[in-house]
């Protein structure tokens, strides 16, 4: 039975298609397809040739010119075919709702897979075809288009074929030149060539590699083949640059950015910016983009670049500063000396100071380290401040937040380096930094009542004085640099300062569900302790603390447990989970003593019971280390109400959020307590990494807002207003240019990180409430937290180039707070 069915199918194949063919090729209208039946099956043969001025005489091509195809495959080609003779409006439940140009779109993407003239014949059909579909915003869709970008492909393919390393240069170039001349054909033959570009690069470089630099500068292998290969790519870069359109001279000014092409100087600074090259510079927005592209290709290449971009600029620059931030990964001896080599060369304008020390590690002050910092203004004195406010900054006040003293420092050298300059202050691209005022003083008006007056550093330095401490935490930013330190707490780094806190009260606290302590331990109850998970295997000594979980002891203390692993300990379930335990009930508790939980004991398994004895002696109690400076200052230390999450982690000596036994328990909160006493200080920025951010107080709440007015007697508006006003300048100054980097974009203002975390203790919120300071947090980018060296030295002088104008905008502000105007 089955085998005559197949006969019937095959004989009628033979009968039918012949008669389909002829209709086609005489016709090529769609009526003309009338006799296609579903069980259309067509063996492979001859190769249908529509262009034949009479189909009846046999194909006069050869055997190797026959196409062949699978019986399925055909099938499924005819199907296609069947459909589109059929009326449109004929075919509602086969097109699913799709309007006619949607569902020719996608029959043309199917037809695509077919190699073979009567697929092509189709798609020449559809090409004739006016059926177009608006897509909204100016955006229109034709099938035309579609089936003519289709074809092209068809006919690429062909091509593409003889482009193979057995052929002819001369044949090669040809091709590969006829499917990159602007505009591009077609996607597909254009990234078959790129592909073969990069292939055949290493084989013969001379001839492809200036290729690939020139028509595929975007592509990251041709960054790698143009370092290994620089003869040749600087003969594409050459021909790029006389050639490309405005798109690809943009890849090709970056690339050689990354390149650091200096060769290449006056013809970018000409194509950008004397008008000297091939662009349509009518096209403001193409111009611009070119502009970016250069200038952050001279920025790359200082000093060399400098008699560049003051011409590019039309003004005085300080365009060395941040230069320190190139070195990258200084400890704090090498940041000490720095700060000693800017005062000595500062003609009276700085002078070096430490302003206390440190708590060290082992507890009796033998191993602590003073805390530096530089004064800048003009006359500068520790012991005379000639009636002027204050403005502090601070840098690495987390041991692990590695970039922020280079952006200490960059502002200092900053300072320096314009301190008697009266023209308007510029960052590195001569963009304005208080273009406000500097608007105002040729007439026009203002859009907003907080501009400062003050557009120079020489003008800012006579009003007032500026302490720079690019490391308030020495101890914890050097250990952070140590193979330790770096995969401490899951690998983001060492984050407190070095305290040995396990020398500090060892008795057991536990806490009811509200927050209060009990008298004593309770008893009948499994107390809950955060501990650290060690991963670690590391075979140095060290501990790699992948994260923080929560380890029940049992009631009777002789064994232990992990509790609900699938939890994050700083979520409200996790807190929740505890206090709603009944069989067994449990408390959350805390010691002077870290609990380590180790991966060998089933980690992952919440009811795998270890015996207490044995981890002790594994080492699941140990010494704890390091308090959290920024939750160590008084003001709302340690709160608890809408913090129940949180409270946990800021009272436990193993939590990197640790706050210290007391409010101001360390030497370096105490520190700054006592410079802030000593000075007038009306301002300060505390600088941060994890996030692209300018934040304000308060900290510890989301709903409470900043009100003592201390800003409103001198900008007319509610605290709050102003600080928010204020953030959002900043951060409009931090996204002014495109650095390249991916996190360094998209500052926001707010008063809480992320806009929900909330904190107690920190220094924000102690500076504006307790010591009535317009206090900031500026989170310098959002990479969390610490680098490589290569990376590290790449990424961060860019950091520092982004945010220290809006430190320079900043002290124009604080300028004003107490002056009197």
């Amino acid at each position: 039975m089955k085998k005559s069915l197949l006969t019937a199918l095959l004989l009628g194949t033979v009968v039918v298609w012949p008669a389909l063919a002829l209709a086609w090729g005489n016709g090529g209208s769609w009526g003309n397809w009338g006799g296609m039946k579903d069980k259309t099956s067509w063996r492979a043969g001859e190769s249908h040739n529509s262009s034949r001025k009479d189909n009846n005489k046999p194909s006069q091509r050869s055997e190797s010119g026959r196409r062949y195809c699978s019986m399925s495959r055909e099938k499924g080609l005819l199907k296609l075919l069947r459909q589109l003779n059929q009326p449109f409006s004929s075919i509602k439940t086969m097109r699913g709702g799709l309007s006619e140009a949607r569902w020719k779109y996608n029959m043309i993407m199917k037809l695509r897979k077919y190699d073979d003239c009567r697929a092509e014949d189709a798609l020449r059909m559809l090409s004739k075809e006016n059926v177009c579909e608006e897509r909204g915003e100016g955006d229109v869709f034709c099938v035309k288009w579609a089936a003519d970008s289709a074809l092209q492909e068809a006919k690429a393919r062909a091509d593409l074929k003889k482009l193979n390393p057995g052929a002819p240069v001369k044949e090669q170039l040809k091709i590969i030149r006829k499917y990159t001349k602007r505009p591009y054909i077609n996607d597909f033959a254009v990234n078959r060539i790129a592909g073969y570009l990069e292939k055949e690069a290493d084989k013969q470089p001379e001839i492809f590699i200036p290729l690939l630099v020139e028509l595929f500068p975007h592509m990251p292998e041709t960054e790698k083949l143009a370092r290994r290969y620089p003869e040749p790519a600087d003969k594409g870069l050459e021909k790029l640059f006389s050639t490309a359109d405005s798109d690809q001279l943009w890849w090709g000014i970056t690339l050689a950015r990354y390149l650091k092409k200096t060769v290449f100087m006056e013809r970018i600074y000409n194509i950008a910016f004397a008008g000297k090259g091939h662009i349509n510079y009518t096209n403001q927005s193409e111009t611009a983009s070119i502009q970016t592209a250069a200038k952050n290709y001279f920025q790359a290449l200082l000093p060399e670049s400098l008699p560049y971009i003051k011409r590019a600029a039309g003004t005085k620059a300080a365009l060395s500063y941040c230069s320190s931030a190139a070195k990258g990964c200084k400890t704090t001896l090498m940041i000490n000396r720095y700060l000693n080599d800017l005062a000595a060369g500062a003609a009276g304008y700085a002078v070096t100071r430490s302003i206390g020390k440190t708590s060290g590690a082992n507890g009796n002050g033998t191993d602590s380290r003073e805390i530096r910092a530089i004064l800048i203004t003009r006359n500068a004195s520790w012991l005379n401040d000639h009636g002027k406010p204050t403005v502090i900054i601070t840098g690495a006040i987390h041991g692990n937040e590695w970039a922020t003293p280079e952006v200490c420092l960059g502002i200092a050298e900053y300072l320096l380096e314009n301190k008697d300059n009266s023209a308007p202050a510029v960052d590195d691209m001569g963009a304005l930094i208080n273009q406000e005022a500097v608007e105002t003083a040729a007439g026009v008006k203002p859009d907003t009542t907080l501009m400062p007056r003050l557009t120079n550093i020489r003008d800012l330095l006579n009003r007032i004085q500026i302490i720079i401490i690019p490391v308030l935490n020495p101890d914890g930013y050097d250990f952070s640099h140590t193979a330790a330190g770096k995969k401490s707490y899951y690998g983001a780094g060492w984050r407190p300062n070095r305290r040995n806190t396990a020398l500090w009260d060892k008795k057991e606290i536990c806490y009811r569900r509200d927050g209060t302590p009990y008298a004593s331990p309770p008893t009948g109850v499994e107390h809950c302790f955060l501990a650290d998970y060690d991963a670690s295997d590391t075979g140095d000594g060290s501990e790699l603390s992948e994260e923080e979980v929560m380890v029940c002891e049992s009631v009777d203390r002789k064994s232990l447990r992990l509790f609900k692993p699938s939890l994050n300990v700083s979520s409200d379930k996790m807190f929740e989970a505890v206090y709603s335990s009944a069989s067994p009930a449990r408390v959350v508790c805390a010691s002077g003593q870290r609990r380590v939980w180790k991966e060998k004991w089933t980690a992952d398994n919440d009811k795998a019971a270890v015996k207490r004895a044995a981890a002790i002696a594994d080492g699941y109690i140990q010494d704890s280390h390091g308090v959290d400076i920024n939750r160590n200052f008084q003001y709302q230390w340690d709160v608890v109400k809408n913090q129940e999450n949180l409270f946990i982690r800021s009272r436990s000596p193993s939590s990197r959020v640790y706050r210290g036994k007391a409010m101001l328990s360390e030497p370096e909160t105490r520190a700054m307590e006592r410079l802030i006493a000593q000075k007038n200080v009306v301002a300060l920025i505390d600088y941060h990494s994890g996030s692209t951010q300018v934040l304000y107080p308060y900290a510890y709440s989301t709903r409470k807002r900043p009100g003592r007015n201390l800003l409103q007697k001198r900008w007319g508006e509610k605290d709050y207003l102003v600080f928010r006003q204020v953030a959002g300048k900043i951060a409009t100054l931090l996204n002014r240019h495109d650095r390249s980097d991916k996190s360094i974009v998209g500052y926001t203002a707010a008063q809480n990180y992320n806009d929900t975390n909330v904190a107690s203790g920190v220094a924000r919120d102690c500076y504006y409430q307790t010591e009535g300071i317009a206090a900031l947090n500026i989170e310098v980018h959002d990479r969390r937290y610490t680098y490589e060296h290569e990376e590290f030295k790449k990424i961060v002088p860019e950091i520092c180039k982004t945010n220290v104008p809006g430190a320079v905008w900043f002290l124009f502000w604080a300028a004003e707070l107490k002056t009197g105007g």
